[in-house]
């Protein structure tokens, strides 16, 4: 099960649990359940709860949640320590962990070069106004 949290167009806070189906050959992903967080503060104790509720949500599809993922801000951090001691989920043992591909986002923040950006930018800006095609392509001009 993932739990990701956002605003939507409205800019109204929403968290969305998604669950994968492991008995299907495609790992098909689910979306389980919306849920409208504008009224509650984005606590690690609320989140616990949330996490508790749509586990026993899937569950009552006849699904077994063997894991939850999230980001890795330090409430959902906190709500994945204590989700795993719970006692409201009857002592299952999921696993709970973040999500690597946000941790390689953050860390690419934090390693990120100044300027390198502007650079990149102007390399791009080249080759888009002084690259023709090149023959024997199925491309046409215009269509990059």
């Amino acid at each position: 099960m993932a739990l990701d949290g956002w605003s939507n167009i409205h800019n109204e806070s929403i968290i969305c649990v998604c669950v994968t189906d492991m008995s299907d050959t495609k790992n098909a992903v689910y979306l389980l359940d919306t849920i409208d967080t504008k009224d509650n503060s984005h606590t690690w104790d609320y989140f616990v709860q949330l996490a508790e509720n749509t586990i026993k949500l899937c569950e009552s599809f006849g699904c077994t949640v063997g894991s939850v993922v999230t980001d890795n801000a330090s409430n959902m951090n906190k709500m994945r320590t204590n989700l795993a001691m719970s006692e409201g989920l009857n002592n299952k043992h999921i696993i709970t962990y973040g999500c690597s591909a946000h941790l390689l986002n953050l860390f690419a923040h934090d390693i990120e070069a100044v300027g390198v950006k502007t650079h990149v930018k102007s390399i791009f800006k080249y080759f888009e106004t002084h690259i023709s095609l090149l023959p024997n392509t199925n491309l046409k001009e215009g269509s990059l």
